[in-house]
């Protein structure tokens, strides 16, 4: 029998196990998608931090600390596409809206560096920066897209 000329019962079948696999590769996607999108904030926001810790008065070290960002986040995204599987579809969705939230309250945090913050101020904003991908990779890991 073709594909074309299915039984409705061949067809619930077929169904039934496309939904069984979908189910199961985004439980191993979970976990993955997760660490992924916690590192990319935790990253970000660490940034922000030596952002704040060495300019303008250190541009070297913030340099060089912006070099070490690079390799992380490269290591990160190879570890991620090596271990990446088919993932429920709203884990993109939500990668996509805490990546953009996150980028622009580093975007914020970037445009403030003139402003001398004390220093508290600024480690719970750069935990702010963290959050969107902290929250969207807890959701990934619950399996909530």
């Amino acid at each position: 029998m073709t594909e074309n000329n299915l039984t409705s019962e061949q067809a619930r079948e077929r169904l039934a196990a496309a939904e069984q696999f979908a189910s199961a590769t985004t439980r191993r996607a979970a976990p993955v998608a997760a660490i992924t999108t916690a590192g990319v904030g935790v990253l970000v926001a660490l940034v922000l931090a030596v952002s704040y810790a060495t300019l303008p008065e250190h541009p070297v070290a913030f340099a060089v600390s912006l070099a070490a960002y690079g390799v992380a986040l490269t290591a990160l995204m190879v570890w991620y596409h090596r271990r990446q599987v088919v993932a429920q579809r709203g884990f993109g969705t939500a990668y996509g809206w805490a990546f953009t939230l996150t980028m622009t309250l580093y975007s914020i945090g970037i445009a403030s560096l003139r402003v001398d913050w004390p220093w508290l101020v600024a480690v719970v904003y750069c935990f702010v920066v963290a959050l969107p991908m902290t929250v969207a990779a807890i959701r990934m890991a619950r399996g909530c897209p």
